[in-house]
């Protein structure tokens, strides 16, 4: 069929997350990674919270960013764990823990998914500040299609009291990815 051969650009929102070594260059580096398959469209400035859903006493570091890219759901997440393999994440339990990189597709257009490997929307976006609050300043607007409340509703009602505290703004990151070379210094 014709329209079998056709490309469809999704656009997908990321959550990029690091708490452990150098956890600023661990995101601008992971960007700067998914540039190789992916258009990055818009992102987020930095916030810094505590962990959630586990104790550590390293903090966070959490942006958001917007994409376009034309690869299925299925083969972004094999990308993206590429990435954080890349960066130096090893999973070592199926509980949280401390991560170098965590890259969580939160939403690939409207799409729902629900498969052993992938879970799309992200089914703990609505639970979660340190996901709505990077999330909410680059699409307050967008409609989270299984439980059909934007962004900005959710933040409102979002029962997650963790303190957030900005990090890096997006003048800043946008600095960092301009001025520094391709390459990724691991």
């Amino acid at each position: 069929m014709f329209s079998e051969n056709l490309h469809h650009m999704a656009i997908v929102y990321l959550s990029i997350g690091s708490n452990v070594g150098d956890r600023l260059s661990n995101i601008i580096n992971s960007v700067k990674l998914i540039e190789d398959f992916a258009e990055v469209i818009n992102y987020s400035s930095i916030i810094e919270t505590k962990p959630w859903g586990y104790n550590s006493d390293n903090l966070f570091l959490n942006a958001a960013i917007k994409i376009k890219t034309e690869l299925s759901c299925e083969m972004l997440l094999q990308k993206l764990l590429s990435v954080e393999k890349t960066l130096g994440r090893v999973k070592t339990k199926p509980e949280y823990e401390d991560r170098i990189i965590d890259i969580d597709i939160l939403f690939y257009d409207k799409t729902i998914v629900k498969s052993k490997s992938l879970t799309i929307p992200h089914p703990h976006i609505q639970d979660r500040r340190f996901v709505l609050e990077p999330l909410n300043s680059i699409c307050p607007n967008f409609k989270h299609p299984v439980l059909n409340l934007n962004i900005n509703t959710l933040l409102k009602r979002c029962p997650d009291k963790l303190l957030t505290s900005m990090h890096t703004s997006r003048k800043q990151i946008n600095q960092l990815l301009k001025n520094e070379n391709k390459s990724v210094s691991l």
